[in-house]
């Protein structure tokens, strides 16, 4: 059995610390979804504690039709959804992950630039390429999860993932070419 299904099945049995455990394993990947798909920290945080509250109402919904992790990205997804629905976006240079310190400022600077020209382009998708070049590059799943995390078949999924590494190209590319 599923080391997910097996906690799940504790805290249901009244186990709370199976709970914490799970909440412990995926926390911070949830973060990081929430905090590319939203592009700030702080938003980032909220959402991600709303994500885990609504875990611990809807645990009892959990029905085993996916993975544990494809029915909580779903969740993460829509919360992200509603989120962005009810508040502006702002994107800040703050709010960007920072570059490692290097000697060369010419580097540093152009290292920079292209990060939050990458993190501009990510945003600046549509919400379904967004987030699906978010769970296929930096959660590494496959189109099978993401298909059911977007409710789409998974050609629908790749063509997706294609169309917004070919629209990402094109908005990164603009800013170099003369």
């Amino acid at each position: 059995m599923d080391e997910d299904i097996q906690l799940i099945e504790c805290y249901l049995s009244g186990d709370d610390s199976a709970m914490a455990k799970l909440i412990d394993k995926y926390q911070k990947e949830v973060y990081f979804f929430v905090y590319r798909f939203l592009g700030d920290k702080e938003d980032a945080k909220d959402v991600t504690q709303t994500i885990f509250i609504k875990l611990f109402r809807k645990i009892k919904q959990f029905k085993r039709k996916s993975s544990f992790k494809t029915w909580l990205f779903s969740i993460a997804v829509n919360s992200c959804k509603n989120f962005k629905k009810h508040k502006y976006i702002s994107i800040s240079s703050e709010d960007m992950s920072r570059i490692p310190d290097s000697k060369d400022i010419q580097t540093e600077v152009i290292k920079k630039e292209q990060k939050e020209m990458i993190k501009r382009g990510l945003l600046s998708l549509p919400k379904k390429q967004r987030i699906t070049l978010i769970l296929r590059i930096f959660h590494e799943l496959p189109y099978k999860d993401i298909s059911k995390i977007m409710r789409c078949s998974e050609s629908t999924a790749k063509s997706n993932f294609f169309f917004g590494i070919e629209r990402l190209k094109e908005i990164i590319g603009e800013k170099y070419e003369l």
